[in-house]
């Protein structure tokens, strides 16, 4: 179950990172992007390290993490919090350290539209306001538009390339259409879409 878990294998790509690495990492990841809060009490704690320039060697998580020991204590105790860490560091997959924050990132992008359309259908079923639908769609597609701007910055990156290439256009156009049509929240579908 772990082995093909992409928040297990980030966690684990960032525990082999340099500081630099790590920090450029987690400029664009974002903390609620994970569902596993041991996993999300471990990155909090490397993106600390990143900040202050210290490695996030194994040793070093651990003994910031057990400086949190009263936060940590809702989630799991620091002795079993330490006995997932030394898994998750174990384990053997490939660090691929690019590819697995792009990974984290898509799902949850997925999550978020799961979870905006869900809330959508139960205003549309209790009879909401159109307005009211309209400003929850346009929040959601705002939210969309930072999310996907993030996860294309972080494909680039495992890609190999940071430019933008002429592909990412031709899908934005097949996607968008020739015009800018306008959405209530304001932007066009082409701002959406970068």
């Amino acid at each position: 179950m772990m082995m093909s878990n992409p928040e297990s294998h980030l966690l684990a790509a960032l525990l082999n990172a340099s500081a630099d690495q790590a920090a450029e990492v987690l400029a664009l990841v974002k903390d609620d992007d994970f569902v596993d809060e041991r996993i999300k009490i471990f990155v909090g704690v490397i993106r600390r390290l990143a900040a202050e320039g210290r490695q996030p060697t194994p040793q070093a998580v651990s003994a910031s993490t057990r400086k949190l020991k009263k936060q940590i204590q809702e989630v799991m105790s620091f002795e079993r919090l330490s006995l997932f860490l030394a898994e998750i560091y174990t384990m053997g997959h490939p660090v691929r350290l690019w590819a697995d924050a792009c990974q984290v990132v898509k799902d949850s992008y997925r999550a978020l539209y799961g979870t905006r359309g869900q809330r959508l259908a139960q205003m549309a079923e209790a009879y909401a306001d159109i307005e009211d639908l309209e400003h929850a769609l346009a929040d959601g597609l705002r939210q969309g538009c930072t999310h996907r701007k993030r996860l294309n910055a972080l494909d680039a990156r495992a890609k190999g390339s940071s430019a933008s290439t002429p592909t990412a256009t031709v899908k934005r156009e097949q996607r968008c259409g020739p015009g800018p049509p306008r959405w209530p929240c304001g932007c066009s579908c082409a701002d959406r879409c970068q």
